[in-house]
């Protein structure tokens, strides 16, 4: 805009930024901003709490270990260590309840 205020892009171009630079624009008063604040305020809110609760369900399916595998297929190469290779296997998923009473996600 600057360039094209100083001329650069020519003539026509420099007097359309002068009308654009010399325009003022007014802001209506019947606005949302203006009459009713609390209406945004609620809507914000709203929002929030959706968003929140959103997260809630992931969370609390994540906890769950709904979003886990049910197989996990570990294999080692053994080209460095040939007893690597042992440890390899499927492994399935459980839930354990012995750990501290709770729900603990382990591959067994």
């Amino acid at each position: 805009f600057q360039l094209s205020a100083s001329g650069f892009f020519g003539d026509t171009n420099k007097v359309a930024t002068e009308i654009i630079s010399k325009t003022r624009y007014t802001k209506s008063s019947n606005s949302i901003r203006g009459t009713t604040p609390w209406l945004q305020i609620i809507l914000l809110l709203i929002s929030f709490l959706a968003m929140l609760a959103g997260l809630g369900v992931v969370f609390y399916l994540q906890i769950n270990g709904n979003f886990l595998p049910q197989h996990l297929i570990l294999q080692f190469d053994d080209e460095v260590t040939p007893q690597l290779s042992t440890y390899s296997d499927i492994f399935e998923l459980q839930v354990d309840y012995t750990t501290f009473g709770d729900h603990r996600i382990v591959y067994r």
